[in-house]
């Protein structure tokens, strides 16, 4: 399993830029403590949106694992991004995300 994310990466989640939403996920993604990235837990894709706009689709469950819980709670912190990339969260821990693609 990995380790969890330092104070350092969560200090990163939480003053990302706002101008800069794609680059945040796959900060998140590959700093090496979204567990398990690779079999279950993380899901990207393209996709159109309600008002038929493209964006990039993320779906990522936090599995219950506390270190996935601590950076979820680090990306709410950073208000602007948080609020312009959620779409969705479902009991479990689960989560849907949006960026719209340029």
């Amino acid at each position: 399993m990995s380790e969890y994310p330092t104070d350092e990466q969560i200090a990163h989640i939480k003053a990302w830029p706002y101008e800069d939403p794609t680059g945040w996920f796959a900060f998140i993604k590959t700093s090496g403590h979204w567990w398990p990235t690779e079999a279950w837990g993380w899901d990207e894709r393209d996709d159109v949106d309600v008002i038929v706009k493209a964006v990039r689709v993320y779906e990522i469950s936090t599995g219950g694992w506390s270190g996935n819980e601590e950076l979820i709670a680090a990306m709410r912190d950073n208000d602007m991004l948080w609020s312009l990339t959620w779409y969705q969260s479902r009991r479990g821990g689960h989560y849907t995300f949006m960026v719209r693609r340029r």
